[in-house]
This record gives structure tokens, C-alpha cells and sequence, in this order.
């Protein structure tokens, strides 16, 4: 069958918390993992959107491997299932399993089509890569067995039999295929993609009910830094002019309905929550940070972007009896889940 495709450029991150010496970088996050990190996926989107039309899915894709340079032609079920093996723990509920799958699978043909109608050099004539910094998180099979060990055969059983349930199923919208974007852990709510990049947004990417995040083992964390390692951290960041009153650095802040810090004022520069995660090195960008006794206590919810479908949160509402669908349908509201010819 025919969809249409919105041409979104994504840069994806994925966070992982750094070490104190350097507290300013972090890994990247897969469109959306998410990871997720959240990829998925790291992040900018633009909302421009073309009518290219789509031909019929593909049964192979171009796979840029980016240890070797080398483009490698892959059957497209042995991708999703190095992407879901990738993106969500194999301890997650199947439901949960093929609700990834079919966000991998949508992100896939979308930036196939988008790459067939403005091909990027950079990939030298593949249509996507195995690098989660770039876009979604892939895994071979000889990664398979090095991270599950003895588990190896039945985690792959469980993640293959997933895929292949759904696989040809993708989200659309509007007759378009879907951005369908995907982190780690949410705050509780996911977040609107717009108080993320900016722009107009997506109707089905705004902030959604995901409660059963907060039972994540790594729901939270806890950074400490002293006046000293703050101070550096705040001088590499333009313009900003730090007083002689440590409490005096960190001004007013404002949040979003989901608990994501919109803006934060350091050193006097008004800047956006996702450009302190940045910074820092944060799992997210709802934090809070407060001056005590000559420190500052950096606390973070989530992991990852916040925007789109939780993994965690997949996997509580599959544990709930939910279906792939109604958790796809949850995330991603006013999407039609079709399958592709």
C-alpha cells in the first residue's frame, strides 16, 4: 500500500550520567531510547513535511556499520530483531516486545523514504545506520550472545517470535508515516515534543499519563558536584558570568506541566532544560538543582527525552494485560496502526 512520509531530521540522545571529571559530555540517545533514550533513537526534529509518496515496503535494508564503513544489505526482520535485542530489555513483556517493534519498524521506513527522497553522502547510499547516536540502536548476533550468555537462545526466541508477529505493522498519521519516537523512562508523563525542539509539534507526540515509570529501578538519580566542579561545568556554557555568591548562580526556573525544565537561568543566561542536560550530562531533563553547605544537588527523574513511548512504561502497561496496540495507541494518540504491503 501507499503512505506519505514526514521528512524529519532527528538528532537522537540517548543519556547516561558522566563521570564528575567530565561531567559535560554524554552518550548519545537512539531516537529514542531510547535506550532510548531513550532512543530510540537523542534530538532535534523540524516539522517540515513532504508528500513524497512511499513505494512498498522493502524486504531488505542498507545498513551503514559504522566500525567498517561498509554498507550491508540486510534481511529487514533480522534488523528489527537486532534493534528490539538493542533498544528494550528481553526481560520486558512480549506486548511490550512488539510495541517496540513496530516504533523500530515505523523509524526504519521513515528514514528509508526520507533518505530516498533527500540521500544524506554521509551514509554512503544506505538508508540508515547502526549507530544509536545517529539513529536507532542495532545489535548482531554475536552481540546477542556476548550480552545474554547462556540466555542467549531463549531471550532470542522471545524477541524474534515479537518481531515476526508484528512485523510489517507501522504507525501512520494522517496517511503519513509516524515520527515515532521513544526513551527510556518518563518523568510519570511523557513530555509534548514541541517543549523538547521547539516548533509546532505533532498531535501524537504530546505528553501522555506514564505513572508506572516511577516504579523503575532507575527512576531517579543523584548528582553532587562542588562549587568548584559547578563552576566548570557553568564556564563552558556562552556568556554566562557566575557571582561571587555560589547560592546566587542558579536563578528562576520554569517547568512544564510534565515536570520538564522549559528554562533554567544559570550565571544570568536564560537557558532550555534539554541544554543543562546537555551540559551536565544528565538522564534527563527533568531536574531540579538546589545550593546547600557549599554544594549543588542535582536530582533527575526519567531517562531519556520524554518524548513518545516509555519502554518502561510499555512494559508496566503490558504487565497490566495491555495489548501492543493499546500501548502503541497510548503513546501515540490519533495513529492508525497499518500494515504495509
Amino acid at each position: 500500500m501507499k503512505v506519505f512520509a514526514i521528512l524529519c531530521l532527528i538528532t537522537t540522545v540517548i543519556m547516561t550520567i558522566t563521570p564528575l571529571t567530565a561531567v559535560s559530555g554524554r552518550k548519545g540517545e537512539t531516537a529514542a531510547t531510547t535506550q532510548t533514550e531513550e532512543t530510540s533513537t537523542d534530538e532535534k526534529t523540524t516539522e517540515a513535511e513532504t508528500t513524497t509518496e512511499a513505494p512498498e515496503a522493502p524486504e531488505e535494508i542498507d545498513v551503514l556499520a559504522v566500525a567498517s564503513g561498509n554498507v550491508i544489505k540486510m534481511d529487514f526482520v533480522d534488523y528489527i530483531i537486532g534493534v528490539v535485542a538493542g533498544e528494550m530489555p528481553a526481560s520486558y513483556h512480549e506486548e511490550a516486545l512488539k510495541a517496540q517493534a513496530v516504533a523500530a519498524y515505523t523509524y526504519a521506513i521513515k528514514t528509508i523514504y526520507n533518505e530516498r527522497s533527500s540521500p544524506s553522502p554521509a551514509l554512503k547510499g544506505a538508508s540508515i545506520t547502526d549507530d544509536s547516536t545517529k539513529h536507532q540502536a542495532y545489535i548482531t548476533l554475536d552481540r546477542m550472545k556476548e550480552k545474554w550468555g547462556e540466555n542467549y537462545d531463549a531471550n532470542y526466541k522471545k524477541i524474534s517470535a515479537a518481531v515476526k508477529a508484528v512485523f510489517g505493522e507501522a504507525l501512520t498519521y494522517n496517511g503519513q508515516i509516524a515520527n515515532a519516537l521513544f526513551h527510556s523512562i518518563s518523568s510519570g508523563k511523557t513530555e509534548d515534543a514541541r517543549n523538547i525542539w521547539g516548533g509546532s509539534g505533532q498531535p501524537y507526540l504530546v505528553s501522555v499519563d506514564s505513572s508506572g515509570d516511577v516504579n523503575a529501578p532507575n527512576y531517579s538519580s543523584v548528582t553532587v558536584l562542588t562549587e568548584e566542579q559547578f563552576k566548570k561545568v557553568a564556564k563552558t556554557i556562552p556568556s554566562v558570568k557566575l557571582s561571587e555568591k555560589a547560592k546566587d548562580w542558579v536563578g528562576e526556573v520554569e517547568k512544564t506541566a510534565a515536570g520538564t525544565v522549559k528554562s533554567i537561568v544559570i550565571g544570568g543566561v536564560k537557558l532550555k532544560g534539554t541544554e543543562v542536560r546537555t551540559y551536565f550530562g544528565l538522564r534527563s531533563p527533568t531536574f531540579t538543582i538546589t545550593y546547600k553547605d557549599g554544594s549543588f544537588t542535582i536530582k533527575t527523574k526519567g531517562y531519556g527525552h520524554g518524548v513518545g513511548m516509555s519502554q518502561y512504561g510499555a512494559d508496566y502497561m503490558a504487565k497490566q494485560g495491555k495489548t501492543y496496540k493499546e500501548i502503541l495507541s497510548h503513546y501515540y494518540p490519533g495513529t492508525e496502526l497499518v500494515k504495509l504491503g
